[in-house]
């Protein structure tokens, strides 16, 4: 119940412009309800980076670990370096 009294993240396009800090969006290709959102934050997070995990559902992280790992690590180095 809680999730449906949320707003969508397509609601918070404002919001999401102004978002102003490094974000990585994380996704696995077969996890279809979570693609199009992660495809509209990534287009209007000014500082985002998007990154599709083929083969891969929700949990990315566990479906995946070391390419997780490599990923948030590469991301850590871009933010810490001024890239992102």
């Amino acid at each position: 119940g809680v999730q449906c009294k949320r707003p969508s993240i397509m609601d918070l396009e404002e919001k999401l412009i102004d978002l102003n800090v490094p974000t990585l969006i994380l996704v696995g290709d077969k996890d279809m309800p979570c693609i199009e959102p992660a495809n509209f934050m990534n287009q209007h997070i000014p500082r985002s980076k998007l990154v599709v995990f083929p083969e891969t559902g929700h949990v990315v992280n566990l479906e995946r670990p070391e390419d997780f790992n490599r990923e948030m690590i590469s991301f850590l180095n871009d933010v810490k370096s001024g890239d992102v």
